[in-house]
């Protein structure tokens, strides 16, 4: 290759980069075949030219025609293909040296939005005098440079023709997906939990699943349960979710909400009225009744809902350590100070401030050297009796469905107070008795297993991340944080105080 060759940068775009399907019905992750085939004929095409590779910018599973709400550098918003791979390194290259050429497999790969095409032409333009080309390996397009006003023109000419394609298939599909809305048609797409593939056959032990959900998040006072133990509660039962990934609370507040739970055809957010004399059966018989459905809505979409567990804790002790001084029970959180050296403080008052770092290193030391002892097993919770946990978990369903009728019966007349009431202290005696054997015979893992009784707890310990960590000091010990007792610099290990809880360090 010569010292002069053109220096090129090759844009290689796909709008869909399909998942396959092997022949288990599996689906396989993206490829990008599309693109690696485009990038292949590409380079053969600078080869070709005289020119040589800087820069391959591939756009995967990008769109260069749809649409969406940007802001501009001037603060307005408007209305632009999102393609920032396109506008934050193509350009900048040809418009800084870096390349003098773009190679792509034809127009149409590159852009379809005439403002796309006019900010690539802007770019060839202000580069006089130094000569900014673009070719394709398919096609008649060529630009040969700033004074190139005829590939110019047929540039623009192509890609306002490839634009209205582009426009006319979208009106071709909205219109589909609304006459499919109007019947009741399945749309296509991933299936939704619940449903089969076909997106109209009910899965009922999926549907089974999603009443349960419903009837958990409707639970008023101590039966209402949040999403992430339901989901958890999905997760620990070894439900699978329509991708097989994790049951999460944000998965399972996405299937509650599915408006064709109720029965509903939406369409662009708009609930569609069915105009045929038939509607389907999923339609006739939902999973959910519509009422419920709209129930469930409002109190997932409440504002005043809590819907995220707050800041993470950052630090071992925050929260967990007392402080001395108060001796009430307050605790410390951290603050930075100077030189921005972070230290726990006192949550109410500023009489106390240890070293962060220092305290965390040596609660961590203390309790490790408890857990290295051979008899530190003995700390671990002994198993608890057999029982059949999925009874008893489906029997507490059960439980807090029979509360709800017993709620509904008395909001319609059909019993009286003195009758609720009674009906509802059995029913929640119940309900406590089958949660005192699930809490004392499936504890769960023990926060210790794996450290109790290890000679290298330490090189454990460091292992663990800080959730586990804190909770063993939960587990194990009273931390409390008091002024230091000596001058100078250095740690002063008289000043954190670690008490065992419950004799369990002294075992």
């Amino acid at each position: 290759m010569t010292t002069n060759a053109i220096p090129t940068v090759i844009l290689t775009r796909i709008s869909d980069d399909r998942v396959k399907t092997d022949e288990n019905g599996h689906k396989q992750p993206r490829q990008g075949l599309g693109v690696a085939d485009q990038e292949t004929r590409c380079r053969a095409k600078v080869a070709q030219l005289g020119g040589r590779v800087v820069a391959v910018v591939t756009e995967n599973d990008t769109s260069a025609f749809k649409r969406a709400k940007v802001r501009l550098p001037n603060g307005a918003t408007a209305l632009r293909t999102v393609r920032p791979k396109f506008r934050e390194t193509v350009l900048p290259m040809l418009a800084d040296g870096r390349a003098d050429m773009l190679v792509c497999l034809d127009l149409d790969r590159a852009m379809r939005d005439p403002k796309d095409l006019e900010d690539l032409l802007d770019v060839i333009t202000a580069a006089e005098p130094r000569r900014v080309r673009c070719d394709s390996v398919e096609g008649s397009l060529r630009i040969g440079g700033y004074d190139d006003t005829t590939g110019m023109s047929m540039a623009r000419l192509l890609t306002a023709v490839a634009n209205k394609s582009s426009s006319d298939t979208s009106r071709r599909v909205r219109a589909a997906r609304q006459r499919q809305a109007e019947n009741g048609q399945y749309g296509g797409g991933r299936r939704p939990f619940g449903f089969g593939a076909d997106g109209v056959t009910v899965i009922e032990s999926e549907a089974a699943e999603i009443r349960t959900a419903a009837a958990a998040v409707l639970a008023e006072g101590d039966d209402a349960v949040s999403l992430k133990a339901i989901a958890r509660d999905l997760r620990d039962r070894g439900v699978p979710t329509v991708t097989g990934a994790k049951w999460t609370a944000e998965t399972l507040r996405d299937v509650l909400m599915k408006p064709r739970l109720a029965g509903l055809s939406i369409h662009r957010g708009t609930e569609i009225e069915i105009t045929g004399d038939i509607k389907p059966q999923w339609m006739r018989d939902p999973i959910r009744p519509v009422e419920q459905w709209r129930a469930v809505m409002a109190r997932l979409t409440d504002p005043a809902r809590t819907t995220g567990p707050g800041n993470a804790p950052r630090w071992l002790l925050s929260g967990i350590a007392l402080c001395g001084v108060c001796a009430d029970g307050t605790s410390v959180h951290v603050r930075g100070g100077r030189p921005q050296v972070p230290g726990y403080c006192c949550q109410k008052r500023s009489h106390l401030r240890r070293s962060a770092y220092a305290a965390d290193a040596y609660v961590g030391m203390v309790l490790c050297a408890r857990l290295a002892r051979e008899d530190a097993a003995d700390l671990l919770t002994p198993p608890g009796p057999e029982v059949d946990g999925r009874a008893l978990r489906a029997a507490l369903v059960t439980h807090r469905a029979k509360l709800i009728e017993i709620a509904d019966d008395y909001d319609e007349d059909r019993i009286t107070r003195a009758q609720r009431d009674h009906l509802t202290a059995k029913r929640r005696a119940k309900i406590a008795a089958i949660e005192v054997q699930l809490a004392a015979a499936l504890p769960g893992p023990d926060v210790l297993d794996g450290i109790a009784g290890h000679a290298d707890a330490e090189a454990i310990w460091d292992g663990f991340g800080l959730e586990r960590q804190r909770a063993i000091v939960r587990r194990l010990a009273v931390v409390t944080l008091l002024p230091a007792t000596r001058r100078g610099r250095g740690f002063d290990p008289d000043s954190v105080r670690v008490e065992p809880r419950d004799g369990q360090l002294s075992r």
